[in-house]
């Protein structure tokens, strides 16, 4: 592992994902993956990408994001998919690993390199950024060194001041849930809420929110304009880069892929969900995104995306087709993804040209960033919150 560049103690690993992005778009760009590349940054000539982590917990995320890694170097099986990983020289991972010790790190990225295929370790590379400083794998590459020192710059220059709110968040689902709808809020450019009504939405007891918000407001994530009244103050990259980390967990995700061997067919789908899906099964991802700005830039449909009150969607899945199961974590291309949710979502109703209910905004938003559609969720942000505006 390369050497440790002290970071002050006192800092907290709070991102801004704008000033990484900034720090490296002369090499790199954001990369508009379709459902199987899993990079968030590719250089411009297409030989490196960039995978970025906002919070490793534990040294299960970072076994899961290494293998993770790895895949995108493997040809892909379908001839259907386009096989960019095996055209990559290398690609590398950038994650913040809170406080993981460095030596913690390299013993088990080296674990899990010695588990690989040995064509792969030479193509992958790690560089971590803990508590206690800044690290690469391999040491004294010019390029790692770089992007070390980009990440370590991207740090929240004001997270020494939040300090305790980014030691004890607990990302539990009832603290998610209370996120979704100051989320969904913010989006629909509503006034700050209610404490009483962010408790109706969320169906949380008052001191679940009451404390969730008080977390959000020392990340300065959050507004109070009274005592009882409390908003988003804009989109909350911190808090969001944490829950996309944990976010099957906290959506009850299943995945299912078309275990008959053919080609999946997402639209073909689509057709079945309006047909046979329960009504209050929500269609999301996507589909969704179009619904609410239909300009929304993107060919073609990667796969389905829904939301349901239901914890067991099996038997409604069985009926749309008996093909489908759920996916084993080396399936990656899933045709159908069901997400559980416990509040009362602000969906839109149906209507003549979505015959089911579409996912709110904020279920919408973390279906792109899970599809890797990071520049057009971004853009999704942007053009609802400017057409909500509109109708103020």
């Amino acid at each position: 592992m390369g050497p440790s560049h002290p970071l002050d103690q006192r800092h907290a690993l709070s991102v801004r994902l704008d000033a990484f992005t900034a720090a490296v778009s002369g090499p790199y760009r954001p990369f508009r993956g379709g459902r199987d590349e899993g990079y968030d940054f590719l250089s411009r000539d297409g030989q490196q990408a960039l995978v970025l982590k906002f919070a490793l917990h534990g040294v299960r995320d970072l076994h899961a994001a290494a293998i993770q890694l790895a895949l995108q170097l493997l040809p892909r099986p379908g001839l259907w998919e386009t096989p960019l990983g095996p055209g990559l020289r290398r690609a590398i991972l950038v994650a913040y690993v809170g406080r993981i010790s460095l030596g913690r790190i390299q013993e088990e990225w080296e674990r899990v390199l010695g588990a690989l295929h040995p064509d792969l370790p030479p193509r992958l590379a790690f560089v971590a950024v803990a508590v206690e400083g800044v690290a690469t794998v391999p040491q004294n590459d010019e390029e790692l060194g770089w992007l070390a020192h980009c990440a370590r710059a991207s740090l929240d220059p004001d997270a020494r001041t939040r300090r305790r709110a980014l030691q004890t968040m607990t990302w539990t689902e009832k603290a998610f849930d209370v996120w979704m709808v100051l989320l969904d809020a913010w989006l629909g450019r509503e006034a700050p809420l209610l404490m009483s009504e962010i408790a109706r939405r969320s169906r949380c007891s008052t001191p679940t929110v009451a404390a969730t918000v008080r977390h959000l407001e020392e990340r300065n994530e959050v507004s109070r304009t009274s005592a009882r009244r409390a908003g988003l103050r804009a989109l909350p990259r911190g808090s969001l880069g944490e829950i996309l980390v944990l976010a099957d967990h906290l959506r009850g995700t299943v995945r299912y892929v078309d275990g008959s061997g053919h080609r999946p067919d997402p639209e073909d789908l689509l057709r079945r969900v309006r047909a046979k899906a329960p009504a209050s099964v929500a269609v999301g991802g996507v589909v969704a995104a179009r619904h609410y700005v239909p300009a929304f830039d993107l060919n073609g449909l990667p796969r389905v995306d829904v939301t349901t009150l239901e914890q067991d969607a099996s038997s409604w899945v069985a009926r749309l087709d008996p093909a489908l199961r759920p996916a084993t974590p080396q399936e990656r291309s899933p045709v159908l993804v069901v997400h559980h949710r416990r509040r009362g979502a602000p969906d839109e109703p149906p209507s003549p040209r979505e015959p089911h209910p579409v996912a709110s905004p904020a279920e919408v938003l973390l279906d792109l960033y899970d599809l890797r559609l990071t520049e057009q969720a971004d853009d999704f942000v942007q053009v609802l919150r400017r057409k909500r505006d509109d109708h103020v």
